[in-house]
């Protein structure tokens, strides 16, 4: 389910989320935007477990991939420039 909102998501996103997680089966349900929740969602995912993930948790989570992701070209970079040397 994908929905752009421009105003704060409210308890129905959380209603939904909490609903499908009964129906599939889930271990987990998790609400993502690239705004904020109000203090009703807030309030309604805690006591149901549901993980909100507003705008600035959304980009600390983007740039701990993009920063592991770039670490790990890095790493493999050294490793093939050391075995291209050292293997002539």
């Amino acid at each position: 389910m994908s929905n752009t909102y421009s105003k704060n998501v409210g308890v129905k996103a959380v209603q939904e989320v909490q609903t499908s997680v009964a129906y599939y089966g889930a271990s987990e349900a998790w609400v993502i935007t690239n705004v904020d929740y109000t203090e009703q969602a807030y309030i309604l995912a805690k006591s149901n477990s549901v993980r909100l993930i507003n705008r600035e948790e959304l980009i600390e989570m983007i740039l701990r991939i993009k920063s592991a992701g770039k670490a790990k070209s890095q790493a493999k970079a050294v490793d093939t420039t050391y075995h291209t040397n050292h293997n002539s």
